[in-house]
C-alpha cells in the first residue's frame, strides 16, 4: 500500500506534468489567435515554418507595375496596378532555395501551383515573358484585406500582359493547366519549399507530442501499479 508520501510525490510530479502541458497549450492557443496584421505561412525546406506579415512586407522593397493575364478561355482579366514584394526576397527569410527544389504556393482553399526555381530567380529569357514574380499585397490602390484576391502570385512582364503563352512558356508541362490565370494563385496562405520531388522533410515529433506521450505513459504506469496492488 502506497504510503500518504508517496502519494504527495506522485501527485506533485503530475502536477509539474500538467503545469508544462498546460502552459504549451496556452502558448499554442495564443499563438493561433486571429491577428490585425494579415500573414502568409513561409516554410523552409526543413519544414520549418514562420509567419510573414503584411507589415513586414510593407518595410521590404517594394514592386509596382500595371498588369494582366489571360485565362484559359484567352480572356485578358486582371488589368490594373499591383504592388508587392518579389517572391525572391520572401524565400530569401527562409533560405532561399536551390535550383533543384520547388515552391508550392496553396491558397486558402487549398488549390495549390509549383513554381520552379527558374520563375522565382528568372535569367533574361524568362524576365522578358514572364517579369517578376510578385507576392502582390496591393490592386488599384485597396491593401489587403480590403483587397478581397488577398495575397496573390502576380508575373509582371514589361509588355504588362502575362499571357498564356508566357505562360507555357515559362512552366513546367506537368505544372501547366492550360493558362496564365491557374499560375496566378489568390489568396494566399502559404509558400512552401520543398525538393525536386515534391516532398518535404519531415521533422520529428513535436515538444507538445512528446509531453502527452510522456503524460500518458506516467498516468499509465502509476494506474497499473494501483490495479496491481494486493
Amino acid at each position: 500500500m502506497s504510503t500518504n508520501s508517496e502519494r504527495r510525490q506522485l501527485y506533485a510530479f503530475l502536477g509539474i506534468i500538467l503545469i508544462v502541458a498546460g502552459g504549451s497549450i496556452i502558448a499554442l492557443m495564443v499563438l493561433s489567435e486571429p491577428s490585425n496584421d494579415p500573414s502568409i505561412e513561409l516554410v523552409d525546406i526543413d519544414s520549418i515554418s514562420r509567419l510573414v506579415t503584411l507589415n513586414e512586407m510593407l518595410a521590404m522593397e517594394a514592386v509596382e507595375r500595371d498588369g494582366s493575364f489571360q485565362n484559359t478561355f484567352g480572356n485578358q482579366i486582371g488589368k490594373g496596378s499591383y504592388v508587392g514584394v518579389k517572391i525572391s526576397d520572401i524565400i530569401e527569410l527562409a533560405g532561399g532555395m536551390d535550383t533543384s527544389e520547388i515552391l508550392v504556393v496553396t491558397a486558402i482553399d487549398g488549390y495549390q501551383q509549383n513554381f520552379t526555381y527558374d520563375n522565382i530567380y528568372p535569367n533574361s529569357s524568362y524576365y522578358d515573358l514572364q517579369g517578376d514574380m510578385v507576392l502582390a499585397y496591393s490592386f488599384n490602390g485597396s491593401l489587403v484585406p480590403q483587397y478581397e484576391d488577398g495575397f496573390r502570385i502576380v508575373f509582371l512582364p514589361e509588355d504588362e500582359n502575362y499571357s498564356n503563352d508566357d505562360a507555357a512558356s515559362t512552366t513546367l508541362e506537368e505544372y501547366f493547366l492550360d493558362g496564365a490565370g491557374p499560375r496566378c494563385v489568390s489568396k494566399v496562405e502559404s509558400i512552401r519549399i520543398m525538393d525536386g520531388s515534391g516532398e518535404a522533410s519531415v521533422l520529428e515529433s513535436t515538444d507538445m507530442t512528446i509531453v502527452f506521450e510522456f503524460f500518458t505513459s506516467v498516468v499509465d504506469y502509476f494506474s497499473n501499479c494501483d490495479e496491481n496492488k494486493p
